[in-house]
């Protein structure tokens, strides 16, 4: 998870053997190390540049990928999501609530501008 363009904290779900669906089975506590930090970062820079944006636009977003032989590979990049694994990091929801606040300031001073 990010935000505010800083990396907050990652959670590992793992599904069960016999369910692949079943993401309730088993969750990892996860420290990604930085190469893998920095990968997502990459990863949602170039989102956004298609996009035409920056991640300063976004309040947080998510990078869900795999890791498997030695690479990244990007399953889905999160920009609307409902669930941020506040509970994952000590000071997630800290992290969340600064950064959605911060934006919501921005937000609503460009809106309030004549």
């Amino acid at each position: 998870m990010f935000f505010d363009e800083t990396y907050s904290h990652a959670w590992n779900s793992l599904t069960t053997d016999d369910d692949i669906t079943d993401f309730d089975g088993i969750n990892a506590a996860y420290d990604p190390p930085t190469p893998i930090r920095e990968q997502a970062a990459d990863v949602l820079d170039a989102a956004l540049t298609i996009l035409g944006d920056t991640v300063s636009s976004l309040p947080y977003a998510r990078v869900d990928y795999v890791h498997r032989d030695g690479a990244l590979l990007l399953m889905e990049l999160e920009l609307i999501e409902p669930f941020l694994g506040l509970n994952r990091g000590p000071k997630a929801a800290e992290c969340a609530a600064d950064a959605l606040l911060s934006y919501y300031d921005t937000v609503s001073t460009a809106w309030s501008r004549p």
